[in-house]
């Protein structure tokens, strides 16, 4: 599961959600950048499994890992 810290949002009821998800080798502040230009938006970013700063993953982390983090996250947000 993602933790709390490694997630950046904003949460407006009037505005649509985008999710920004990262690369194989950057975090969620790759998004900087551009957050300017989605003001129109709620946004999601978090750095998954293995890509915060103070995190090593030991483990191989499959796409299906990823998937199902990032359901538990916007499951989250839904309640």
């Amino acid at each position: 599961m993602v933790r709390p810290h490694l997630i950046s949002y904003s949460n407006n009821a009037n505005r649509p959600w985008i999710v920004l998800i990262n690369g194989l080798f950057v975090n969620k502040n790759s998004w900087d950048l551009h957050l300017e230009y989605l003001e129109k938006y709620n946004v999601l970013r978090y750095d998954c499994v293995g890509q915060a700063e103070d995190e090593v993953l030991h483990r191989p982390y499959s796409l299906e890992s990823h998937v199902s983090n990032l359901k538990e996250l916007l499951d989250e947000f839904e309640n």
